[in-house]
């Protein structure tokens, strides 16, 4: 309780979403909260022990969770950016921009 409202933790927050928002939002909400909080894999690793029988939406949550590799994009652009080259087949490949020397790993 928190001023007399009910409260979860935010990795049981993101449990209970997990099977209300598309994919694809609830990548880019992932992204923002392990950005915020580098312990969030720790604390969703330990809430999905919790949950022994199957919930809609666990599978898919562990699968993005898996994705992050401990890496948080700074905003939902970039996570965007990083879904779709994913999606391209290009996933854990280096480009280089052709206006930068920089290299950036997906």
């Amino acid at each position: 309780m928190l001023k007399g409202l009910r409260v979860t933790r935010l990795a049981r927050t993101l449990v209970d979403i997990a099977p209300l928002v598309s994919e694809e939002r609830l990548e880019t909400i992932l992204d923002a909260a392990q950005h915020r909080f580098s312990s969030l894999p720790r604390w969703l690793t330990e809430e999905l022990m919790l949950h022994q029988a199957p919930r809609p939406g666990l599978r898919r949550l562990i699968t993005l969770l898996s994705l992050r590799q401990g890496i948080a994009t700074e905003s939902p652009l970039e996570t965007t950016v990083r879904r779709r080259i994913r999606e391209a087949g290009r996933h854990s490949r280096s480009f280089s921009s052709r206006s930068s020397t920089s290299t950036v790993s997906t």
